[in-house]
């Protein structure tokens, strides 16, 4: 040997001892095999091939002549006592990172520190990184310009803008995340939610200056470092299980190219998605270290109970990730299923269950002890979350408990098991129908997966949806990586309870149980991924080795010989102990020597890539598919604008829009995006509807944007999707279009329009008898010009009436009339014609006015024939109500109301029988005086002066009679009419404004007074008619009726 290999030897056992949590042991075994300086071979030491092969490969142990020696004994056995070989003059690392840096002085404490930073700078550490770094890029690089935008993060999907609603709440309130009297009074809809995973991302935006501006930054890039802390727990999780560097890198590079899981922790991606899945795989690592018989762990230098801290870290994960999702119980069953699992596996094999149980109960307890801190505390989680843990701590206690008794008593395995599932089922049914904390909750989860699962969205198909031909499900959302994970998870389920391998049993078990979640919803396969990656990682390099790319591994060749001086259990996870080729890449050390020819690594590439290749297609769709739309970015930033413009404020400024995109509208547009529940539940049906200005009344109660976008396939010309999309809302062939949708902004690709809700005005008039009126006019947008276009049928009288949403001068039947601005804004009607109810429906029990486009709902009467067509007959038990007409305020100036009324009207009993009222703060209203025999009209003003005009002398009426009153503000009077001939005349000099009308009633007052009479052709208008324009109304229906 040359000098200076002594001191290459003790900074490798050095490392090596450091590296490895049992290396301090094995390297007294092979000190122990080396005593009297003569060859050995490997059945002399006590060690695994795993760990021995390391030994060889890192050249602590030299192979001569077929048979092994220590490299230099002495060199390791002052390794071992920390003796200081030579002066620290210009020394190396094995990778020669630090080659050439001198590190000045010498003995121990120089030595920790840069044995400190070798471990920090070792290729190892470096490989680790940049497959990390991969794990980072890929969930960025494709779609960074789509979330920093115009200055602005926008980020990915909908769901994102709750979480960033809610946490900018909190980071604008006078709360602060460190106090824990704080954390009681957040608001009840993030208490009772995602609460751990809002508290995290307040925590952080506090911490990095606690404004708006930091929520978005930590927003932007949680789901990233979330997904790459995943990766490092998957890689930690596969070298706990395997011990196979290869098979721990294999796992990062598996899980970066996964596409459902890249999408959902993509940046920007900040919904609770990216922490799910980082503690469900920190929840099993953890586990594994519970039930793991390897009895130590590093952390920091210091050697630990593995399982005790398994023990915490359990407990506390568990509590966390519980509270991270309100779905958190769902995974706290997947516990209880291991535990039953492995407890029958343990009798079967005529081992104690508590050995594992124990320390697994004291974790669950630890879970169940922070959780009721967190409900009982702070307020925080639903009830039935905060009672989960407790009844899983209790149910495995019971299993625990059973097992136990069960293996002393001998009973068998098929006993047991039935007795077990039997107990369980008992139990469940128990609890779901006598604690209502478990019936309300699984009666909501049955509801909700019911729900979600006829909604048509994607995320709630089953992988193995006919949607996706079965079998490509799987490829689409989780990659190659599933083909290859799936075998490698059968053998892990067989060895784990063949062999008692309680490691591989947690995950093997969870796979499955994710598995079958995700074969019922494909949102569970992201929570699958971590898994998929972790087996497809280890399978990856199983293939390679089967295609002699790599040396072979003997973690498939069961159970290998001894056990390891620490008392863990031989795993057989890595490399025999030969040397060729990349064997040492097993153990993370890594050389010139070591790593494969150039032939071989293009071969593990192209291999890769294969395996990946369905990966290499979807990741870059979908992600396409959750970055916002840029039309979607241009119509919110618009609308953003126009509000501010206008002055507008929340409510007012609510976006009514599909709901999938629905958050990210109001966000920008108002700020407040805390629930899509309204566009969800109305949309659709708003969209498919045929009459969109009859949503005008509740969208105009939500707000008063409406965002419409382009959908793919058919659907009928006379929806409002055509209508108000594709037309702008102008007619159609089989559509009248919409009166009250003013069309604001058309995105650049058209694909959307946002409109605003208007009042509209109301443009009356009359025309051909039975005929159709266009009404049209230029509009321009955004700098386009468009043909706004309405049509009307008159009817048998010749009226018409039709909204219109826009200030423009409007050409019809032959004439211009202009509509202002305020005529849009006040809903005015244009024309002294303000109502005409016909009763010519003739059916049902909806009357419509053409004129004013009211519409009310029969009560109390029956369908007749009338004086024209149909009439409607009150039986004196009820009355018809038109609410919010568009008639109210003409009483206010000169108007005038003419109707046909036939029947006895006292005969209902009522001492004023009213044919017509109009209420409110004044009113009027037609009646007979029972007592005194006679009918007419009284008006009162909001002073309460009224003026009666009462000259029938009858309350009976046994032909069609034609009752007409004309209030003239200019001649101070009140005209009574009968059959076109004047009554009477009262002096309304002394009559003040009538103010703010109420319901309009008919047949009766809306609470009593009703009458027995048959009504028909009802009209209002804004103007005093004259005698000669009533007689006209007389002998026109007159006519008709005897035609």
């Amino acid at each position: 040997m040359e000098a200076n290999d002594g001191a290459d030897v003790y900074e490798r056992a050095r490392e090596f001892a450091a590296d490895r949590e049992n290396g301090a042991a094995a390297l007294e075994a092979a000190l122990a095999a080396d005593a009297d300086g003569e060859p050995w071979s490997f059945d002399d030491v006590a060690l695994d091939s795993g760990t021995f092969g390391e030994l060889v490969s890192r050249g602590i142990v030299a192979k001569v002549d077929g048979e092994y020696r220590l490299a230099d004994r002495d060199a390791v056995r002052r390794a071992l006592e920390g003796d200081d070989p030579v002066s620290a003059e210009s020394t190396q690392d094995e990778e020669g990172v630090l080659a050439g840096v001198d590190v000045p002085g010498a003995g121990q404490g120089v030595d920790a520190v840069r044995a400190a930073l070798v471990g920090l700078v070792s290729l190892r550490a470096i490989v680790i990184g940049l497959a990390l770094a991969f794990v980072g890029a890929v969930r960025t690089v494709l779609i960074y310009g789509d979330v920093h935008r115009d200055g602005v993060v926008v980020l990915p999907g909908n769901d994102p803008y709750r979480y960033r609603y809610w946490v900018e709440q909190l980071v604008t309130s006078d709360l602060q995340p460190w106090n824990p009297g704080d954390l009681s009074a957040m608001p009840s809809e993030v208490a009772g939610n995602d609460v751990f995973y809002y508290w995290l991302a307040w925590l952080a935006s506090a911490l990095l200056g606690n404004s708006v501006e930091a929520v978005s930054t930590v927003l932007t890039w949680y789901p990233v470092v979330a997904a790459m802390g995943t990766a490092l727990a998957v890689y930690a999780l596969t070298m706990r299980l395997t011990g196979d560097f290869r098979m721990g890198i294999a796992s990062i590079l598996m899980l970066a190219l996964i596409p459902i899981h890249t999408t959902y922790t993509a940046l920007g991606f900040a919904d609770h998605h990216a922490l799910d899945y980082l503690l469900l795989t920190l929840v099993a690592g953890s586990l594994v270290l519970v039930v793991d018989r390897d009895p130590e762990v590093r952390i920091g230098g210091a050697v630990l109970s593995a399982r005790w801290v398994g023990v915490i870290g359990f407990g506390l994960v568990l509590a966390a990730q519980n509270a991270a999702w309100r779905g958190g119980p769902l995974w706290l069953a997947g516990i209880g299923l291991y535990v039953f699992v492995q407890t029958i596996v343990d009798v079967t094999n005529d081992r104690s269950p508590l050995e594992f149980g124990i320390p697994v109960l004291s974790a669950i307890g630890i879970t169940a002890a922070v959780t009721l801190v967190f409900w009982g505390w702070f307020g925080w989680l639903e009830e039935s979350r905060a009672v989960a843990p407790v009844l899983l701590f209790v149910g495995s206690g019971v299993v625990l408990a059973g097992g136990e008794g069960a293996r002393r008593v001998d009973v068998s395995t098929r006993a047991m098991g039935a007795g077990a599932v039997t107990l369980a089922s008992i139990a469940a049914v128990t609890a779901w129908l006598i604690v209502p904390v478990v019936t309300e909750s699984v009666t909501r989860a049955i509801w909700y997966f019911e729900e979600t699962g006829s909604s048509g969205i994607t995320e709630t198909a089953s992988l193995f949806s006919a949607d996706f031909n079965v079998i490509f499900g799987p490829l689409m959302y989780l990659g190659g990586a599933f083909v290859l994970a799936l075998p490698v998870i059968g053998w892990a389920t067989w060895t784990a309870f063949r062999s008692d391998q309680r490691g591989w049993g947690v995950v093997a078990t969870l796979s499955w149980y994710l598995l079958v979640w995700t074969v019922i919803q494909l949102r569970f396969a992201a929570e699958f991924a971590p898994f998929v990656a972790l087996f497809a990682g280890i399978g990856f390099v199983a293939l390679l080795s089967w295609v002699d790319l790599a040396e072979p591994t003997t973690l498939f060749a069961g159970e290998s010989g001894g056990q390891s001086p620490s008392g863990a259990r031989s795993t057989g996870q890595s490399l025999s102990d030969g040397g060729k080729g990349d064997e040492s890449l097993s153990n993370g050390v890594i050389s010139r020597s070591n790593l494969p020819a150039p032939s071989r690594a293009a071969f593990i590439v192209l291999g890769f890539l294969l395996i990946s290749s369905f990966s290499l297609i979807y990741v870059p769709s979908y992600m396409g598919d959750v970055v916002s739309d840029e039309s979607t970015h241009e119509t919110a930033m618009w609308l953003e604008g126009y509000s501010a413009e206008q002055g507008y404020e929340y409510p007012e400024n609510y976006v009514f829009s599909p709901w999938s995109e629905n958050l990210q509208y109001n966000y920008f547009v108002n700020g407040e995006s805390a629930s899509y529940w309204y566009a969800q539940s109305n949309y659709e049906d708003f969209i498919t509807s045929s009459d969109p200005d009859g949503w005008y009344d509740e969208l105009r109660s939500e707000g008063r944007f409406v965002v419409t976008h382009g959908i793919d396939g058919n659907y009928s010309d006379s929806s409002t999707q055509a209508t108000l999309h594709d037309r702008l809302g102008s007619r159609g062939d089989d559509a009248p279009g919409a009166g009250q949708y003013r069309a604001l902004h058309v995105s650049d690709d058209r694909d959307r329009a946002a409109f605003e809700l208007v009042p509209g005005a109301r443009m009356t008039g009359s025309g051909p008898v039975n005929g159709t009126i266009t009404i049209e006019t230029p509009v321009e947008i955004d700098g386009e010009e468009f043909t706004y276009e309405r049509q009307v049928e008159t009817n048998r009288y010749g009226d018409y009436g039709v909204t219109v949403p826009y200030a423009a001068d409007y050409e019809t039947a032959g004439e211009t009339r202009t509509v202002t601005a305020d005529d849009v804004e006040e809903g005015a009607t244009l024309g002294s014609s303000r109502a005409h109810w016909t009763f010519d429906e003739g059916s049902g029990d909806t009357v419509r006015d053409p004129i004013g486009g009211d519409e009310a709902t029969v009560d109390g009467a029956e369908w007749v024939g009338g004086v024209n067509g149909t009439a409607l007959r009150f039986d004196g038990n009820g009355s018809t109500v038109v609410q919010d007409d568009r008639a109210q305020g003409v009483a206010n100036g000169s108007f005038s109301v003419s109707f046909w009324v036939k029947g006895d009207l006292a005969a209902s009993g009522a001492d004023y029988p009213t044919v017509l009222r109009q209420g409110g703060e004044g009113g009027y209203g037609f009646w007979a005086r029972s007592g005194s025999g006679d009918f007419g009209i009284r008006v009162d003003d909001v002073e309460g002066i009224g003026v009666r005009a009462f000259g029938i002398g009858t309350t009976t009426f046994k032909d069609w009679t034609l009752i007409t009153a004309v209030i003239d503000r200019e001649r101070d009077e009140v005209r009574l009419y009968r059959n076109g001939e004047l009554v009477t005349t009262r002096d309304a000099s002394s009559l003040g404004p009538i103010g703010g009308q109420g319901a309009l009633s008919i047949g009766g007052r809306p609470s009593g007074n009703f009458a027995t009479a048959s009504v028909d052709s009802m009209r209002i208008y804004s103007e005093a008619l004259n005698g000669e324009t009533v007689q006209q109304l007389y002998e026109e229906n007159y006519v008709n009726a005897l035609v």
